[in-house]
């Protein structure tokens, strides 16, 4: 498991519509946010629209 460097995250909860193109909406250790999809394979993990995620700053981990 990974852990965040911090002891909370922030989550911007987005959908892939909200990324601009070449962006992906992926789940992050630290919570979920667009990221430039990237030219080698990475262990991200795509976010499903509606997903259940907690907006904001999620102190709960």
């Amino acid at each position: 498991t990974k852990t965040c460097s911090l002891d909370y995250k922030i989550n911007d909860c987005c959908k892939q519509a909200d990324c601009p193109a070449g962006s992906t909406c992926c789940k992050l250790p630290c919570g979920n946010s667009c990221q430039r999809e990237s030219p080698v394979a990475t262990n991200g993990v795509p976010v499903k629209d509606g997903e259940y995620c907690v907006e904001g700053t999620d102190d709960g981990y």
